[in-house]
């Protein structure tokens, strides 16, 4: 049984390791791989003077970390949901009262890459070997699998992905927290439902871009690349793509631009169009540039060496049924 900590309420832990022991037969072994959650991002050198996942404070230190909000969405939902980021610390007494011969690998602690990988300067990895005779916790090797940069770009690639795929659900958390926040502290200068709009708009795109972000430092496909001598067809393809829709946008622009010059005032309707294009030229571009990046034809942006994203921590747990 693996991750499943961040999916249930803390109250519900001893239940289903219940369920567990009673579904085994006397003698039957369970083991559990865990990971405490930890807020991978870049963090300030100097701390803000609020703690960071104090809710009530929201934004009001966003000019001393601008991503202070990624902490506020995360501590939004686990408060909502009852669940403990710090599973790890639980589980020992909890498998203890339900099993006998509780096992425990020790903590392992993965330090997370700030910068992605340069081409040919990482060394090879050794993975470690592991002996499953006689059976017994999954032996991480801590000092080996902590020092493997690859690994640590492996496990970053996947928490950037399972962090994609709830983005919107944080966003959504986060924005409701917020929005009664607002009504606590008063009105604000404009309309509240102008501050909601730009609410709903701004969480799901700071998330976004903060996934975005990890899955560009963890730089799994020039990873490969460099490795296995791969190449990223996908990524390849999504460039030519881009390539040419630029120029389309480009000639819809200038088409727009003699509207403009043939008539004072545009309808509606063509603004409504040209505004469009203007969107997804930009996004167009953007996306262009990060798939350079990862393809290495592009300048690298700094991604600030003397910073840390933090490190993640991982255990394995095993109990025998009675």
């Amino acid at each position: 049984m693996a991750y499943v900590g961040l999916g249930l309420p803390e109250s519900k832990v001893a239940d289903l390791l219940a369920e567990v022991a009673r579904v085994l037969i006397p003698g039957g072994l369970i083991e559990i791989l865990e990971m405490d959650l930890s807020v991978l991002r870049e963090r300030p050198a100097v701390p803000p003077i609020t703690p960071p996942h104090s809710i009530s404070s929201f934004s009001n230190q966003q000019d001393e970390d601008p991503l202070l909000v990624i902490d506020e969405c995360f501590e939004t939902v686990l408060q909502a949901r009852h669940i403990n980021p710090r599973l790890l610390r639980e589980l020992p007494d909890a498998l203890a009262s339900k099993f006998d011969d509780v096992l425990f690998s020790g903590t392992l602690h993965i330090d997370m890459p700030a910068s992605p990988p340069r081409n040919s300067t990482i060394p090879s990895a050794t993975l470690p070997s592991i002996d499953v005779s006689p059976y017994r916790p999954f032996d991480l090797r801590k000092r080996r699998l902590s020092q493997s940069s690859t690994m640590s770009r492996v496990f970053l690639a996947a928490y950037a992905e399972r962090m994609a795929g709830c983005s919107e659900m944080l966003a959504s958390e986060g924005a409701k927290k917020r929005r009664d926040h607002s009504r606590k502290v008063g009105p604000s200068a404009t309309a509240p439902w102008l501050d909601n709009l730009r609410l709903e708009r701004e969480l799901p795109e700071r998330l976004e871009a903060w996934c975005d972000d990890l899955k560009e430092r963890a730089g799994l496909a020039r990873l490969l690349e460099d490795r296995l001598d791969w190449s990223c067809v996908v990524d390849q393809e999504m460039e030519g793509s881009l390539e040419t829709m630029l120029p389309v946008f480009d000639v819809r622009l200038a088409e727009y631009a003699t509207l403009e010059c043939a008539e004072e005032e545009l309808d509606d309707h063509i603004e409504f169009r040209k505004a469009q294009v203007v969107v997804a030229k930009r996004d167009a571009e953007a996306s262009l540039k990060a798939v350079r990046r990862r393809l290495g034809r592009d300048d690298e942006r700094d991604f600030g060496f003397q910073s840390s994203l933090g490190s993640m921590e991982f255990a394995s747990f095993i109990g025998t049924a009675r």
